[in-house]
């Protein structure tokens, strides 16, 4: 039986990113703003399948 866990390595990261195969990188860099803007103590929830 084939394994097709990634490790989150480095290289494996990158390399997912570089692929995109889910075409979810503009909602990664969305999600990434929305964290860099927060100011003080704050939660975020992530809800969803």
């Amino acid at each position: 039986m084939n394994s097709f866990e990634l490790i989150p390595t480095e290289v494996n990261l990158i390399q997912t990113l570089k692929k995109d195969l889910l075409k979810r990188n503009k909602d990664l860099v969305r999600f990434y703003d929305l964290i860099l803007a927060q100011e003080g103590a704050s939660s975020i929830a992530i809800d969803g399948r």
